[in-house]
């Protein structure tokens, strides 16, 4: 087992205090997470339907980021896909209540307005993940209908330099973002600015947090870069004493700007022997614990830009594929044996967490096990507590 400094373990215990409220604020995720809780309290795994999706609407984007998890083809035009619609009214039909729409870049989609239209109206909520590319005038003018409480705009940005930006995320990705922060706040919408943290940006937590409440963010979230997709190729980030710096200063001095999320990736592992070696958890609640880590299959669908279906958009193999959207009836694909092969999974069959005693470690993301050899009854890849 590795051995930590003091001071790193300090402040890490420091920053998971302050990071609880944190979660509890994030909406609607934590009302999603507060149901599959009660759910779980009355002996149930999984909802009837799913209430969260993500949906890659696209797979092409216009820029080239070195960490895209999804491997999105760059692509500079207009993506026309007549799919679009069909797709939002049958997730509409399965009883979503929050949709993400991801991609690639969504903007580019000729029918995205369409879609977020046809969400609001029907009372589901939407989250658009851009790099910040289109929000302007003509956007906006074709959402104006909609109720602004109902969608949250997300604008990634990583770096305020913009030489840097363009470095990770591609040429003129800067300008975009910034162009669209402008625009947004314009035209009277609010937006939250995000951050991929990897080692060539990682001292510039503090400088983009301070952009954010300069431009007029409602909120700045952090994500460390994950090893899917590109994200594979390049070094991950390790958790420091001066990377924790920055995240408590921002969280100790958060103005009209909320620091509202903090993924930390796979490098928290390193921490858990010292935060959980003395808690004593029974066997019920560590399995809570542990389906509670993920939502994927259970409260939450991905959806594919054509129409396929899976836990989650880190699950994306043919193994889990649960059934087609365009195709499948809604009981095939959320009943299907590849969700239920996800779902057979428990901390209790896991090769070698099952026997470990700490038992309030939720035993990380499964996709993450998968990724890293094609398993899910594996520890994640970087787990220093067992060996």
């Amino acid at each position: 087992m590795i051995c930590l400094k003091e001071e790193v373990l300090k402040k890490y215990k420091k920053y998971i205090e302050l990071c609880s409220n944190n979660e509890s604020d994030y909406m609607p995720d934590s009302f999603i997470k507060y149901i599959h809780n009660d759910y779980l309290d009355n002996g149930m795994i999984r909802l009837e339907n799913p209430l969260y999706a993500t949906w890659d609407i696209t797979n092409y984007c216009n820029l080239n980021c070195i960490f895209c998890s999804a491997s999105a083809k760059c692509y500079k035009g207009i993506v026309d896909d007549k799919n679009v619609e069909k797709i939002a009214q049958k997730i509409i039909d399965f009883g979503v209540k929050y949709v993400s729409i991801r991609g690639g870049e969504p903007m580019i989609v000729k029918q995205l307005p369409n879609a977020i239209n046809m969400f609001v109206k029907a009372g589901v909520f939407v989250e658009i993940v851009s790099n910040g590319t289109g929000f302007n005038k003509c956007f906006f003018d074709k959402i104006k209908q909609c109720n602004k409480n109902l969608i949250r705009i997300k604008i990634s940005l990583d770096s305020t330099i913009a030489e840097k930006n363009d470095k990770i995320r591609g040429k003129g990705s800067y300008e975009n973002a910034i162009n669209s922060m402008e625009n947004c706040a314009k035209y009277g919408w609010s937006y939250r600015i995000q951050m991929v943290v990897v080692n060539s940006n990682k001292d510039e937590i503090v400088d983009m947090y301070n952009l954010a409440v300069k431009k007029g963010a409602t909120s700045f979230g952090i994500y460390l870069v994950l090893p899917f997709g590109r994200g594979s190729r390049i070094d991950t980030v390790e958790i420091d004493e001066d990377l924790l710096d920055q995240v408590l200063y921002i969280q100790e001095h958060q103005t009209t700007t909320k620091f509202e999320k903090f993924a930390l990736g796979l490098d928290d592992f390193r921490f858990f022997p010292y935060l959980y070696n003395k808690i004593d958890v029974d066997d019920e609640f560590a399995e809570k614990i542990f389906v509670l880590k993920c939502n994927g299959g259970k409260t939450r669908i991905n959806i594919d830009q054509n129409g396929d279906c899976y836990p989650c958009d880190l699950m994306k193999y043919n193994e889990f594929k649960m059934g087609n959207i365009l195709c499948d009836d809604f009981d095939e694909i959320w009943d299907s044996d590849a969700v239920a092969r996800f779902n057979s999974i428990r901390r209790g069959n896991k090769n070698k967490c099952k026997y470990c005693k700490y038992k309030n470690c939720n035993t990380g993301c499964l996709a993450m096990n998968y990724s890293s050899d094609v398993s899910l009854e594996n520890q994640v890849p970087n787990c220093e507590i067992i060996k």
